[in-house]
């Protein structure tokens, strides 16, 4: 994760250009994100409103 968020930064420029290409865009106007709650691994629930303010990286997966 640590080298992946380097290589972004490092190559500001190009990944910017990337995007333009692929036609992804900015929200003109910000855009909150649906409130949701989950439970932790010690059985404590939080919602994402709790982390108001906070860096937040959400990984969802699946194990089949």
């Amino acid at each position: 994760m640590f080298f992946t968020v380097i290589f972004f930064l490092w190559n500001t420029t190009l990944v910017v250009a990337q995007f333009k290409e692929a036609g992804v865009q900015k929200f003109e106007t910000p855009v909150d994100a649906a409130d949701f709650t989950l439970k932790e691994l010690g059985g404590k629930e939080i919602s994402l409103r709790e982390l108001r303010g906070k860096a937040v990286v959400i990984n969802f997966f699946t194990v089949d």
